[in-house]
């Protein structure tokens, strides 16, 4: 592996981009079918195909996340402020992961969220929120 992580940080960066997009793209487009049996049905069919990009792109992030934190371990003990901001990273990958994993069980996200049923069109703003704080702080240093 070379000395700046090359690889790892792509990993990193294109997962989280993979996570981030396709998350947008499904509440921006697949969402929002007017009718509800057509919704239903194009949410469920999109979302489908979707999915194993998802997983795939979030195990690039985190695998490229993981490699990032340990070839920098010693700047995140060291340097003033890195650890700190790690910390607020990780809570934030794991808040995200949290409501990917809702969002592949709509059972249980409904029963997370107080609801008897979690149908295909339910804003997934929160998720969203936490994947755009990702990006956003995913730039470098």
């Amino acid at each position: 592996m070379t000395a700046d992580n090359t690889v790892s940080r792509s990993l990193h960066d294109l997962g989280l981009a993979a996570w981030f997009g396709g998350s947008l793209m499904g509440a921006v487009g697949l969402n929002e079918v007017e009718e509800p049996k057509q919704r239903l049905r194009v949410a469920t069919a999109g979302w489908n195909r979707w999915t194993p990009v998802n997983l795939a792109g979030i195990a690039a992030h985190l695998a490229g996340g993981a490699v990032l934190l340990g070839a920098n371990k010693g700047r995140v003990a060291s340097q003033q402020g890195v650890a700190q901001a790690t910390v607020i990273k990780t809570a934030l990958t794991a808040a995200a992961l949290r409501f990917a994993s809702l969002a592949i069980s709509p059972r249980r996200a409904a029963s997370a969220f107080g609801q008897q049923k979690w149908g295909a069109g339910k804003p997934k703003w929160r998720m969203d929120l936490l994947l755009y704080c990702l990006v956003l702080i995913a730039s470098p240093n």
